[in-house]
């Protein structure tokens, strides 16, 4: 057995202990090479990101998007944070996921950053992939219609520390970086413009936060974001609720229900009928169980409905595209979990029930349209395991899977 998840130090330690006991593989801990500030690329080419003149008055000028039909072959990229004898790997590979749900690595590796966990996010046509790296950095890649990478930034570095990206679904070339530091050291969210070759023009701070560890979009005009305080929300909150317009982005509500502002947040979710918003915490610190707070979103204010407290270290959630059930991934309990449920209800989730138990569950990743509608990825120990949602139900489709610490799967992402 050979991965880890969530809490980086201690699952680091956990992954290179197992591995060199059952791969009998050792060396020391190998430092990662220093990222200087101001280095853009491998070239270390000098990039002017001011933003005199890379906006003019409204949005910027989008790429084409490529029309792509529902259903369809896609790539998946993961990265693969160790090489033999547990040393640190900047590495990454390529995935085929055919129109059958068939998945298999293919020969296409390439380097960035290393990346540990998370999601690697993609452009709405799939055609540039970007990923929060573990030393702040940002990644960027364009791959082709056959699965050809180009890395257009190995490891850029802004005034921000990146913990998580995601494209604004407003402008196809705008990402949305995530800083989960205090809001006086930079913490906040910030947009960073891309040209259509997939290189960074520019980059500004445009949402101020405190400890933000994790955000989705419910629509083109609302983000969820876990953060400890968020614009002008003052704190302790634990999910806040962001209208989202060009150039202007405010507050609408703000929640409260973990005590403590050193609580660990791990992930926010919300139901496909947007009846339903979730926050999960999974400190690592505490005799206490972890929790889930469950809230109704309603004429734009959040009620709290129910706390389910009977997961052990819930990292990540998918919710069913048939609004019917969730996901929830319990990364130290070994399991996939399925909690039914029924919006009418005053407690909406019902109690889990094992649907996978892989060793040490990463990240998940979900495919939203097409006959492929609500299959699942999630990155495991060394491999990648599937499910899928079906109306009522979820099945487990089993793992693709290899020997070696060098095959450990840390970030993932699924073209959409």
């Amino acid at each position: 057995m050979v991965s880890m998840r969530s809490i980086e130090l201690s699952r680091q330690t956990f992954l290179v202990f197992f591995s060199m006991l059952l791969l009998s593989c050792g060396s020391d801990d190998v430092q990662e090479t220093p990222v200087i500030p101001g280095d853009v690329d491998d070239t270390n080419e000098e990039t002017d990101l001011s933003s005199d003149g890379a906006e003019e008055e409204n949005e910027p000028v989008s790429c084409p998007v490529l029309e792509k039909p529902e259903n369809r072959d896609r790539f998946v990229v993961v990265s693969k944070p160790y090489r033999p004898g547990a040393e640190r790997a900047p590495d990454y590979e390529v995935w085929t996921l055919s129109q059958n749900e068939d998945i298999a690595p293919t020969e296409t590796l390439f380097s960035m950053s290393r990346t540990f966990k998370g999601e690697i996010a993609f452009r709405v046509d799939g055609s540039i992939g970007a990923v929060a790296q573990d030393d702040g950095s940002l990644g960027v890649f364009k791959i082709d219609d056959q699965g050809n990478v180009d890395v257009t930034h190995s490891s850029y570095v802004g005034e921000f520390e990146a913990n998580s990206v995601s494209f604004d679904p407003n402008h196809p070339d705008r990402l949305i970086v995530m800083d989960g530091r205090w809001d006086e050291f930079g913490g906040g969210l910030y947009e960073v413009m891309l040209d259509c070759e997939g290189t960074i023009v520019s980059e500004s701070l445009i949402v101020t936060s405190k400890l933000a560890t994790d955000m989705t979009w419910m629509d083109r005009e609302h983000l969820l974001l876990s953060a400890t305080s968020a614009l002008d929300s003052g704190e302790p909150h634990d999910l806040h609720v962001l209208d989202w317009q060009p150039q202007n982005v405010s507050r609408r509500s703000s929640s409260f229900n973990f005590d403590g502002e050193l609580v660990k947040k791990s992930f926010v979710a919300f139901t496909s009928n947007k009846k339903h918003l979730l926050v999960a915490e999974n400190s690592g610190l505490t005799s206490r169980p972890h929790r889930i707070a469950v809230y109704e979103w309603t004429e734009g204010t959040m009620l709290f409905k129910q706390l389910i407290e009977s997961i052990e270290d819930p990292h990540d959630a998918l919710i069913s595209p048939f609004d019917d059930s969730a996901l929830v991934i319990s990364g130290f309990g070994d399991s996939i979990y399925r909690l039914e449920y029924d919006e009418n209800s005053e407690t909406p989730f019902g109690p889990p029930t094992t649907v996978s138990s892989p060793p040490l569950p990463g990240h998940g990743v979900m495919i939203k349209d097409g006959l492929s509608e609500g299959l699942v990825l999630v990155a495991e120990n060394v491999g990648i395991r599937m499910l899928k949602f079906n109306e009522g139900s979820v099945i487990d489709l089993g793992a693709v899977t290899r020997s070696g610490i060098e095959h450990i799967i840390g970030a993932i992402g699924v073209q959409p």
